[in-house]
């Protein structure tokens, strides 16, 4: 998904027009299955009833929603969470059993609390005979009509104000992830009366509980978080499982060593660091078993049990659950079932090795490497470039990589493309800000060696002003001539891996292995490069024959090239060569280290890094990802 196109989670809200037709009153967010919020003034709006009254809607209230992909859809208004008129919540919650609402995508929720001050935040509304039309604006903190509601500013000049039809839609970071949902403007009370200010109010979703009647008269605090949670497992399961399992942390019983790779693949793309074993369960809970095994959320919740049982008391509820579960999907044999699916995977993971290194050896320390790496392969074509994209993770043994899609795109066009299908996929919860940062891998043909990918905008066309992707992402290079073919220039490639080998044995920056090209006369490049222990060129992309300089660096098999304007390649360089030798910087720590870098200096975004490894396996795959 672009990150211009509508969202399929973000409803438009309708209301009949006495011209004939529907018109737009606002938008509502589609949070869990068959479960949407907005604001209670919309739905005020779609059953044509004063906005600022305080009411009471009758349970199960048709209101009349259009999704962005063209469909029509009938939600009812559900009594949990509604606060309406002056000085309340002003939130309503929707629901609906429709079977085509199951398979709607759902977008990511922001779970880091509140966002820093002057974070950049976008919403996609529906002004009034505009059809739709993103918004930029700075967070601004808790602030508004009410106690609960948070403050952001239209990004100064920008020419789009929030106004009615943005109501009840979903304000998004960054990142894409949703924090709340838009409630009301701020409009003059001097100048321009009741025209809309440069100030808005929005509902986080942290804010979004309240009380629940239960049998008997008695009421039960609620959040929107427990009901999604209970839209996905039932309101049974979440009685039983919630409160214990939500106090359980991975590290008392880790992830790695019970699931499968292919389930740790998929829940990773919803975990986040320091989850609990009920946030887990929940990403587990759509993952259909294999045929004979168990279902994967029953066996965790069975994992967790057995582990737990003789270290701290455990509440009747969870062994009930776990019976009546089993029984009913595995029969009488369910114990004895549950218990040998415990060993199997138990002993898959005690089987999993630490990586090795290029040579087959076991790798002396653990790479400073990312955990998810968004890749990029590029060839020529007739009609511009095919660009290949993927997510791989890295499982503790090497990179899994997923493949995406593929696609044809002008060279012009190259990095704005990238910026999108990154925000996309992060938007789609194929990673998560969690997890650490995200490395952005490269495979490019040598022509476009002068690719400046860092200076692009993260979010280009959503925000005023986005971040670039050298700031937030830690991208590497590569070059696909060298990687098709080891002997490429006629190279020798057991000189390519040799350097490679010094570069893991001596792995920090320093003076032995650097060579700055434009210190030597062109003609002296190659003898210098004579010394297999230089393993770091750093070469200057002004200098009209840096093709031919590049060209020996590769023949001679240098496994790392930092590229760049001289001045700015320059003075990295030295910062790196002048540093204590304990706070020298490791090779693959340089990606991370010109990220953290980017964030201070707007040069750095113009250095590249091509940082090539013999027997780098992940690249193997990418060659092959157009073929999956």
């Amino acid at each position: 998904m672009s990150p211009m196109e509508p969202p399929p989670w973000q409803f438009q809200v309708l209301c009949p027009s006495p011209y004939g037709g529907e018109t737009v009153v606002g938008g509502a967010v589609l949070l869990g299955s068959g479960l949407a919020v907005t604001c209670a003034h919309v739905v005020a709006s779609a059953l044509g009833l004063p906005q600022e009254e305080r009411f009471a809607p009758s349970p199960d209230t048709p209101v009349r929603l259009r999704s962005a992909l063209g469909g029509e859809h009938e939600m009812s208004v559900s009594t949990d969470l509604w606060s309406s008129g002056p000085d309340s919540r002003d939130l309503a919650v929707l629901r609906s059993n429709a079977p085509d609402l199951a398979g709607v995508e759902l977008p990511v929720l922001f779970e880091e609390g509140e966002p820093p001050a002057q974070a950049p935040l976008s919403v996609l509304g529906y002004p009034e005979l505009t059809g739709s039309m993103w918004a930029s604006a700075l967070y601004r903190g808790q602030a508004g009509p009410s106690s609960w509601s948070s403050q952001v500013d239209i990004v100064p000049g920008s020419r789009v104000r929030i106004t009615e039809g943005y109501s009840g839609c979903a304000v998004r970071a960054e990142s894409g992830e949703v924090l709340g949902i838009m409630q009301q403007n701020h409009r003059y009370s001097w100048g321009t009366a009741g025209e809309p200010s440069d100030t808005a109010f929005f509902l986080p979703l942290a804010q979004m509980r309240g009380l629940r009647s239960a049998a008997g008269g008695d009421e039960t605090p609620v959040s929107i978080h427990r009901l999604i949670n209970e839209s996905v497992c039932g309101v049974d399961t979440y009685q039983c499982l919630h409160d214990f399992l939500d106090t359980v942390s991975l590290s008392e019983v880790p992830a790695e060593e019970f699931l499968t790779r292919r389930e740790l693949d998929r829940v990773r793309e919803r975990l986040h660091r320091g989850s609990s074993a009920w946030s887990l369960l929940m990403a587990l809970w759509e993952i259909l078993p294999r045929r004979g095994e168990p279902d994967p959320s029953l066996a965790w919740v069975h994992h967790v049990h057995q582990r737990l049982r003789r270290r701290r008391p455990l509440p009747p509820s969870l062994w009930g659950w776990i019976v009546r579960t089993a029984v009913q999907d595995l029969g009488a044999s369910w114990e004895e079932r549950l218990r040998e699916d415990q060993r199997r995977r138990l002993a898959s993971g005690e089987s999993r090795q630490s990586p090795r290194a290029y040579d087959g050896s076991r790798a002396p320390k653990e790479a400073q490497r990312p955990q998810v790496v968004a890749l990029f392969h590029l060839e020529q074509v007739a009609r511009g470039y095919r660009m290949t994209f993927g997510i791989a993770r890295w499982t503790g043994e090497g990179y899994e990589l997923r493949p995406q899609e593929s696609q044809v795109v002008a060279e012009e066009a190259i990095c704005d493309r990238i910026s999108d299908l990154v925000l996309a996929a992060r938007s789609r919860g194929l990673f998560a800000v969690q997890e650490g940062p995200v490395g952005l891998r490269l495979l490019i043909p040598r022509s476009l060696m002068n690719l400046r990918l860092g200076r692009t905008p993260v979010s280009r066309g959503v925000l005023a002003y986005p971040a670039r992707l050298a700031v937030k992402y830690e991208i590497v290079y590569h070059v696909s001539e060298r990687i098709r073919a080891a002997d490429y220039l006629d190279a020798d490639p057991s000189l390519w891996k040799r350097r490679s080998h010094h570069q893991s044995s001596t792995p920090t920056v320093e003076h032995r292995n650097v060579l700055m090209s434009w210190q030597v006369p062109l003609d002296e490049v190659a003898d210098r490069l004579g010394d297999e222990y230089v393993t770091v060129c750093a070469v200057d992309s002004d200098h009209q024959d840096h093709t031919h300089v590049f060209d020996a660096i590769l023949h001679q098999g240098v496994p790392t090239i930092v590229h760049g304007p001289r001045e700015a390649v320059r003075e990295l360089a030295e910062e790196l060569l002048l540093k204590e030798p304990e706070a020298r910087v490791d090779v693959d720590s340089l990606a991370g280290y010109l990220r953290e870098r980017s964030i201070r200096r707007a040069d750095t975004r113009n250095i590249s890094l091509i940082n090539d490894g013999y027997g780098d396996d992940l690249l193997e795959r990418v060659l092959g990802m157009g073929e999956v």
